[in-house]
């Protein structure tokens, strides 16, 4: 028994020698893959929980996705599936509560804070 713990433990710290590291460079382009940055057009404040689960209720991604407030008026909606962008930014313009949301699939190398958001597509 005790050679079984020994060689159980011995196999988790070989486990642990085997995690691959990726460069700076790599976690960038995973992060920003399939992040999309967006504001709304309004000065007022709102409820960002309505907001996420009414944005998440429109689009309905099939892998999910996870919306984080960056300040400044500005959010990240981070997609896990390439479909799923496209069907987002495909199906501009999107509103919430009448405002506007201006998105922008963010780029490699782009800051989130940085990039312009000042066109928004529609139909007329």
């Amino acid at each position: 028994m005790e050679t079984l713990k020994a060689d159980l433990a011995w196999s988790l710290e070989e486990e642990d020698d085997l995690i691959l590291e990726h460069s700076a460079e790599d976690e960038a382009h995973r992060a920003t893959k399939f992040c999309v940055v967006g504001r709304f057009l309004m000065d007022q404040t709102f409820n960002f929980t309505a907001m996420k689960n009414r944005m998440t209720n429109i689009w309905k991604p099939v892998k999910g996705v996870t919306i984080k407030t960056l300040g400044k008026g500005r959010f990240m909606f981070e997609f896990y599936h390439h479909l799923d962008v496209s069907r987002v930014m495909n199906g501009l313009p999107w509103t919430f509560n009448n405002h506007p949301l201006l998105l922008r699939h963010l780029q490699r190398g782009e800051y989130a804070l940085r990039v312009p958001q000042t066109t928004l597509p529609f139909w007329v």
